[in-house]
């Protein structure tokens, strides 16, 4: 097994991954090393006039790069923004990729995303990107996994915008497998997607009712605050934020590194109202200092990211319980509330729905740096309901967020699972078993 395959599956107890890490490899002498351009035909993509752009009637889709990222087209390029009649291509002597081919990106930062999708139908392609047909004796799925595990980085050609050629693509050296192990593959590696996918559409679903939690009583709030100046009520406040904190105060200057005794919390690890903290910097205590005492995080801190980009710039996220000493970097505002508010309650205010589209007007900077300084934040409006209601809200809000770490914990677990069989079961590195094995071991 490779290295990226191996370890990452040792950790797991599944009686298939166990297996799986201990397969030999193959002992087939049909498989075949040549070079890509040998099996695939290239079919370019062609410049495309202004003026017949945006037409929505016609029989062949014209696909540019950002149809890759439409809904839909994850795998394939099912839905264009564009198409054409083929009365169009025979003026312009345009010949459609058949269905079958892999597109992709062949300049500008788009094509060091490495994202694959096939070809469903006769398709035209703009002229920043490029597909490959499979010859006979290759399979179009197969295709379709073994361009995923080429990384197009390793042939950008130099220059202002990074791009690359049909020559490069073309001699890039793979391992070709008999056509009937290359649809065994393309089974077990089908089945392993389609659990990624499948995880990360729960996944979303569970940030939707997540939000919906909180955002249905909130609604009712929000709904008084802007039919009048005060919008309080018996069961709701409505307070700036400066009135409710205890204490403020901005993170370290002091760079982190891998080695150390203290966590250093930086703004990539907030997301969507919680931490993510796999992958973490630190500090060494010596270097941080006497400062550690007032610095250092404690259960119940809200922080709040202060400068990002403009669509991130006011994430926030509540340190918990049991987790080592941690201080946070200076793009992070440490925020202690009074005690009739609960930091979590706060923190699912400003990182869902209204509040957190309030949170974002208070941005300022330009398109690309953002940051929200204390002297506007002081003064955000929120809702202070009765601290049992806070309770109740937090709670629901809890156990949606156990469920989702849950997930993201098994979503993990596939995309290393389905890197480590593409890496080996395209490079000829084991063999390919019965794919109800990899049923059991995606259950």
């Amino acid at each position: 097994m490779s290295s990226n395959m191996s370890a990452p599956l040792q950790q797991h107890s599944s009686p298939t991954i166990s297996r799986i890490s201990n397969m030999s490899k193959s002992n087939s002498t049909q498989w075949t090393t040549t070079s890509l351009g040998s099996i695939v035909t290239f079919w370019p993509g062609y410049a495309f006039p202004e003026v017949e752009q945006g037409k929505i009637s016609g029989d062949i889709p014209f696909f540019k790069v950002g149809d890759m990222s439409r809904p839909g087209n994850d795998v394939a390029l099912n839905s264009a923004e564009h198409y054409v009649t083929s009365r169009t291509c025979r003026f312009f002597g345009w010949k459609p990729c058949p269905a079958g081919a892999v597109a992709f990106a062949k300049v500008g930062a788009a094509l060091l995303k490495n994202r694959r999708r096939l070809i469903t139908q006769d398709t035209l392609l703009d002229n920043n990107m490029l597909a490959v047909a499979p010859r006979p004796g290759i399979s179009s799925r197969y295709l379709y996994w073994l361009m995923q595990t080429i990384d197009f980085s390793r042939f950008v050609q130099d220059g202002a915008v990074p791009s690359v050629n049909q020559n490069q693509i073309g001699s890039y050296k793979v391992a070709i497998a008999p056509l009937s192990e290359q649809q065994k593959i393309t089974e077990v590696l089908d089945t392993v997607d389609e659990a990624v996918r499948s995880t990360e559409r729960l996944i979303a679903k569970l940030y939707i009712e997540r939000a919906g939690i909180i955002q249905e009583r909130l609604g009712e709030w929000e709904s008084r605050h802007a039919d009048n100046s005060d919008g309080s009520s018996r069961d709701v406040r409505w307070v700036q934020l400066g009135d409710i904190v205890r204490e403020t105060l901005l993170g370290t200057p002091l760079r982190g590194r891998k080695d150390g005794n203290i966590l250093l919390v930086k703004m990539g690890n907030i997301s969507g109202g919680m931490l993510n903290m796999e992958h973490t910097e630190h500090i060494s205590r010596s270097i941080v200092g006497s400062s550690i005492g007032h610095l250092e995080l404690q259960h119940g801190d809200l922080l709040f990211n202060t400068r990002n980009t403009p669509d991130l710039v006011g994430k926030t996220a509540v340190w918990p319980k049991n987790l080592p000493p941690a201080i946070c970097d200076n793009n992070i505002l440490r925020i202690r509330f009074q005690p009739e508010v609960l930091p979590e309650f706060v923190n699912a205010y400003m990182s869902w729905g209204l509040g957190r589209n309030r949170l974002a007007r208070l941005a300022t900077g330009t398109t690309s740096v953002a940051a929200i300084y204390w002297r506007d934040l002081c003064k955000f409006p929120i809702p202070v309901p009765a601290i049992s209601e806070q309770r109740r809200l937090v709670s629901g809000i809890d156990y949606s967020g156990s469920r989702l770490s849950c997930e993201q914990v098994e979503l993990e677990k596939f995309l290393l699972i389905k890197q480590g069989l593409m890496d080996d079961l395209l490079a000829k590195r084991v063999g390919v078993w019965d794919v109800s094995d990899v049923d059991t071991l995606t259950a």
